[in-house]
């Protein structure tokens, strides 16, 4: 019989004779017209857009209670205007929190003089990460308050976890408004599901076409 070191030399030599898996694709800069943003810890990929107010200038008007909404949580003192707003939603790799669950895409979306500017940050190999949470939190620190839709649950909880792998200790103290708990509280009994596409179709009147579903 074979020694367990025969074995394992065995499965080794194995293991380097056969080539990486890489999935066929299409470049995302050859999909979509962007930049490659560089930091001081690399580059990575940037699609950036500015949009009129998709509110029609009436957002100011729904934030009159903020400060109620986020009574105990801010760190920074909150204002109540849209300007103060950072929405965040990620793309990641798998559905747990844990350390090998990498982002490969952050969409961020804030207003600016009046308009809604759209970034989306693109890891297109994994190095690129720490460059990609280099410019997040760059831009993270010009707010006060995140507002994602389910992101205390997980999209936030799995970037902290990439900050921290990369060596950020100190991370922008945001309040977090997260959509996904209201949205439960007003609509559950009358939709039963609460997910982001069931309350744009039922509530806002909004037909995705051509998405590809979160999971």
């Amino acid at each position: 019989m074979r020694s367990i070191r025969d074995r394992l030399e065995a499965m080794e030599a194995g293991a380097r004779d056969t080539a990486p898996y890489r999935p066929a694709g299409v470049p995302i800069d050859a999909v979509a017209s962007g930049i490659e943003r560089s930091t001081q810890r690399g580059h990575h990929y940037l699609i950036e857009r500015t949009v009129p107010d998709p509110t029609g200038g009436d957002f100011q008007g729904y934030l009159s209670h903020l400060h109620e909404i986020l009574a105990g949580q801010a760190t920074r003192s909150v204002q109540g205007s849209p300007d103060e707003l950072l929405f965040l939603d990620t793309e990641t790799t798998g559905l747990d929190r844990g350390t090998g669950t990498h982002v490969f895409l952050v969409g961020a979306g804030y207003f600016e003089a009046g308009q809604f500017r759209v970034r989306q940050y693109f890891l297109r190999e994994l190095y690129e990460e720490a460059s990609l949470l280099e410019d997040l939190i760059d831009l993270m620190d010009n707010f006060n308050v995140l507002v994602t839709f389910n992101g205390r649950s997980f999209d936030w909880p799995l970037l902290q976890t990439r900050f921290i792998l990369h060596g950020y200790r100190e991370l922008p103290e945001l309040a977090h408004w997260d959509l996904l708990q209201p949205s439960r509280r007003v609509w559950k009994h009358r939709l039963g599901d609460c997910s982001l596409g069931s309350l744009e179709r039922n509530i806002l009147g909004i037909e995705r076409y051509g998405d590809v579903p979160g999971f």
